[in-house]
């Protein structure tokens, strides 16, 4: 199936969460982060945020030294792992949904740029 592209840019953190909204599952397929200007670096994370609550949340990334001026982020989702780690729920009985959270904490604020683009793929579930 055929990713669709979230894109965010922004100068200061990154403090994104991501789900597709109400009846929506989808896997997770890459994650690409473009820093600019600015100098120093600081660690990136994925995290799942799970709908059965904190105690299920996971990290699913780490880069800790991400931000250098003209340095990326690339994660891409290994086939094989996709349907074990990277499925992200919506549970039509009670509402609630999994989510994953994006987090880095720019070294220098107003200077430093970032664009990223994220691909996930809406799958149908039985839940």
């Amino acid at each position: 199936m055929t990713p669709k592209f979230l894109t965010y840019t922004g100068t200061g953190d990154i403090a994104l969460s991501v789900n597709l909204g109400p009846g929506r599952s989808f896997t997770l397929s890459t994650v690409e982060c473009h820093f600019t200007g600015g100098t120093g670096d600081a660690t990136f994370t994925i995290a799942r945020d799970s709908r059965h609550g904190s105690i299920y949340d996971t990290l699913l990334y780490t880069l800790t030294e991400a931000g250098t001026d003209g340095s990326d982020v690339t994660f891409y989702v290994p086939d094989d792992e996709v349907k074990r780690r990277y499925v992200f729920a919506h549970d039509t009985i009670t509402g609630q949904a999994d989510s994953f959270s994006l987090a880095w904490t720019n070294p220098d604020t107003g200077v430093m740029r970032w664009a990223m683009q994220i691909g996930v793929v809406t799958i149908a579930t039985d839940e």
